[in-house]
């Protein structure tokens, strides 16, 4: 239903959030969303951001910088 309704998907992640060994449930959730909406969506429709996928060590606090990537100009969410 939403995937015919055309509704923009934007998944912003972080290691912290998705290789969280105490948490792994996490991980596997966002995985499995990420790959019904990017398989039945059209490209334009969806994006996934992994913030600081490069770090070797997650943080909670580059999970809540995160939080500042948020803008209300963004053309994507327009």
């Amino acid at each position: 239903m939403v995937v015919r309704k055309g509704i923009k998907v934007d998944v912003r992640v972080t290691p912290y959030q998705i290789n969280d060994r105490k948490r792994p449930w996490i991980g596997r959730e966002e995985s499995l969303f990420s790959q019904f909406f990017q398989s039945n969506s059209k490209t334009e429709n969806f994006r996934r951001r992994v913030f600081f996928a490069d770090d070797k060590k997650s943080s909670l606090l580059k999970h809540f910088m995160a939080l500042d990537s948020f803008e209300s100009n963004d053309q994507f969410l327009s």
